[in-house]
């Protein structure tokens, strides 16, 4: 299960959306957007680092926040 970011500007919730290979949210209240490449090393959530494959959800998992992309 992928747990969706907040927000950073308004803190709601964002909604999901894949385009050619780029997840993207965007907040359906302030229209913020935000993107995460499939192959990027970054938390799209926390910003951190520190991803790991987890291999039961065959998804990218943030070591810090636990989101998994």
């Amino acid at each position: 299960m992928t747990v969706q970011p907040n927000c950073p500007k308004c803190g709601e919730l964002m909604d999901d959306f894949f385009d050619d290979g780029v997840r993207k949210w965007e907040c359906p209240v302030c229209d913020e957007e935000l993107e995460a490449y499939l192959d990027r090393e970054q938390c799209p959530s926390c910003g951190s680092e520190l991803i790991v494959w987890d291999e039961m959800e065959e998804a990218d998992r943030c070591e810090i926040c636990d989101y998994m992309f």
